[in-house]
């Protein structure tokens, strides 16, 4: 089973912290990535960074580390990233790997108002129902989405 969010845990301790005239349920959609590492049929894995805390029973790199990969891993790879890690691994190693996308924004089934992570945004950033905060949000980014999300659960 994988970790508890990072991502929920923030928006807990917001709720805790700032409480909201409307109250709050979250309800986490987990994706478990080293689950999604594990179904993979080539013999070497790539995450894009070593924060994430991603493991696989294959052996594997990252991309934050800019690892010194042979040809013969080159051809063997699949990288668990979105798009922009594919576009960095390609500036890097001029090859274009096998990619399992693990992009929230791709993947996430939401129907709702939805909490969301992003590489791409810096701050919180709203699209349709759903706010992303930056990979590495801090309360303040996830005070500042949850009232973005409360607004627009007004409108």
């Amino acid at each position: 089973e994988p970790p508890a969010s990072r991502l929920m845990i923030l928006a807990e301790e917001v709720v805790q912290l700032f409480p909201f005239k409307k109250a709050l349920n979250f309800v986490p959609e987990i994706i478990n990535l080293t689950g999604l590492s594990s179904k993979i049929d080539t013999k070497y894995v790539a995450f894009p960074c070593r924060a994430s805390g991603l493991t696989s029973p294959k052996k594997y790199f990252f991309l934050d580390e800019n690892p010194k990969l042979s040809e013969r891993e080159l051809n063997d790879i699949t990288l668990v990233g979105c798009r922009l890690s594919r576009n960095i691994f390609r500036s890097v190693y001029k090859k274009t790997p096998k990619l399992v996308n693990m992009c929230p924004k791709d993947i996430a089934k939401g129907d709702g108002l939805t909490l969301s992570r992003c590489c791409k945004y810096e701050e919180p950033h709203i699209e349709g129902k759903t706010v992303f905060v930056p990979w590495g949000a801090t309360i303040h980014d996830v005070h500042h989405a949850l009232k973005k999300l409360v607004k627009i659960s007004k409108s």
